[in-house]
């Protein structure tokens, strides 16, 4: 019988938006297939978070809880979640694309001889087979894949379904999972773990984000955006050239290599629209671009373009947003 295991990451010992989407995916999938969902979650406190997963649908829940844990070192975290695999027999392995996803996906199924799919959305079963869906072209089309494997492995692309979780009929159960690794072992260590000053919403959590790119100009142009973002209640996003200029940290990086967003609206500042930028777009609701560029690629993509030197857009933009909002 199929079985489907999802690997749940843990942030601050809660299940973070993409684990509570990748249960979701988990659980629409064996309803599907007729198949059990159980998950994964490993971290340095990650009893809490599994607690909640055998709450809200997981059949049964293998929990890595280990202050070794603590801060992603990849050979840990593969020794226990292929411990999961082997103990639950599941032959459908689900990851977040996230940054955690993306690294350890691949990885473990290195290691298990599966096929890997990666930026999976939906999926139909035809003829006994899972038949799944990813964009490709950065977001222009769709490629469908299906793999003749037993077992196979798959990164889901962020915002592919909801992260609303329902409580289950019952309880799943919960098992201990020893870390069977010593860390001193481990090819890479956590030396520190610095996180980012709060600046208000993430990207990935805004329903209006304001990007800007390599067209800004300069790190002192960047912040201008701020006040726009502040006025729609929003958050700054930025292109991967932004973020490489040094104008942007990266948690604020949309795209391919950054963040995948779904917001109501997003408004691309001096921005060209490359590819891998507009994968990182494709389920925006609304997209305004102003670019001097009209050629520019975003425009391809924008729902209402502007083609014009920022400069000359923003402050008025502002102004008129500030009386609309009150």
């Amino acid at each position: 019988m199929s079985k489907v295991l999802v690997f749940a990451s843990v942030q601050d010992g809660v299940l973070p938006k993409g684990s509570r989407e990748i249960l979701n995916a988990g659980k629409e999938l064996s309803s599907v297939i007729g198949a059990e969902v159980e998950a994964v979650v490993v971290g340095a406190d990650a009893t809490g978070a599994a607690e909640e997963l055998a709450k809200k649908g997981a059949s049964k829940v293998y929990c890595a809880s280990d202050t070794d844990l603590a801060g992603l070192v990849p050979d840990l975290y593969l020794t226990c979640i292929e411990n999961a695999v082997k103990q639950s027999g599941a032959d459908t392995i689900l990851f977040d694309a996230d940054s955690t996803g993306r690294d350890l996906g691949p990885k473990l199924a290195y290691r298990l001889g599966a096929s890997l799919i990666t930026e999976a959305t939906t999926f139909v079963q035809k003829d006994g087979k899972l038949i799944w869906n990813r964009p490709c072209y950065g977001g222009n089309a769709m490629s469908t894949v299906i793999t003749d494997r037993a077992v196979q492995v798959l990164t889901i692309r962020p915002h592919s379904y909801d992260a609303d979780l329902a409580d289950a009929d019952s309880k799943g159960e919960i098992v201990n999972l020893p870390l069977e690794m010593d860390a001193a072992s481990a090819a890479t260590k956590v030396l520190e773990v610095i996180k980012e000053a709060s600046k208000g919403l993430g990207v990935e959590d805004a329903s209006v984000v304001v990007s800007g790119g390599r067209g800004i100009g300069s790190a002192e142009a960047f912040a201008g955006l701020q006040e726009l973002a502040d006025v729609l209640g929003g958050a700054v996003g930025a292109s991967r050239a932004a973020t490489d200029a040094g104008w942007a940290s990266v948690s604020q990086q949309v795209g391919q290599t950054g963040k995948i967003i779904a917001p109501d609206l997003y408004i691309a500042i001096g921005i060209s629209g490359a590819s891998q930028h507009l994968t990182g777009i494709t389920n925006a609701k609304n997209v305004i671009a102003i670019n001097k560029d009209e050629n520019a690629p975003i425009f391809q993509r924008a729902t209402l373009g502007i083609v014009a030197d920022y400069k000359s857009v923003l402050p008025e933009l502002i102004e008129q947003c500030k009386k609309l909002i009150g």
